[in-house]
């Protein structure tokens, strides 16, 4: 058992060296936190949404292994996820793992208004962001595209339906 503890206390968490994850990672945590909440009241199926991208699992670096890259998944049960501290813990490295996707192609001279976006990203849009991309593909570029989208579609929704109709009766 002794062991073990040892092994477990030599492994460190993978860090993202880029210089913007740190001010991501804050709006990011509040849209998962909204995302976790609405999943365990019934509003969606998270779980294949979180394997669509492994967002349940920390990956860890032990030097000393022979396999040096350990992974930790986190429970996505319902049931699970009704008990505050493995929500807590899920979201955590949900926050995390996004966090690590969206900084790909972030310019430093985009960084104002990428963290205005993420302000305003709730966990409704995470969910579509989820939906609409991929894991090779989501990047804070895809990421600002939908939050925009979706503001404006809420903004003025009636104005979007009307659009739809238009669209639709020009394309039978």
């Amino acid at each position: 058992m002794k062991q073990k503890k040892d092994a477990a206390s030599s492994r460190t968490p993978l860090k993202c060296l880029n210089p913007f994850y740190d001010a991501f990672l804050v709006p990011v945590r509040r849209a998962v936190e909204e995302l976790l909440a609405a999943y365990v009241h019934g509003s969606y199926n998270l779980p294949p949404l979180l394997s669509r991208y492994d967002l349940a699992t920390r990956v860890y670096y032990q030097p000393a292994s022979r396999f040096p890259y350990e992974r930790e998944s986190y429970s996505t049960k319902l049931s699970d996820l009704k008990d505050p501290l493995k929500r807590a813990a899920l979201a955590e490295v949900m926050a995390e793992n996004l966090t690590f996707l969206l900084v790909r192609g972030a310019e430093p001279q985009d960084l104002t208004s990428n963290l205005c976006l993420l302000n305003q990203m709730s966990g409704t849009i995470l969910a579509t962001i989820l939906e609409r991309n991929y894991l090779n593909t989501l990047n804070i570029n895809q990421a600002k595209s939908q939050i925009i989208l979706s503001l404006s579609q809420t903004h003025n929704a009636e104005l979007w339906r009307e659009l739809e109709q238009v669209i639709n009766q020009t394309f039978r």
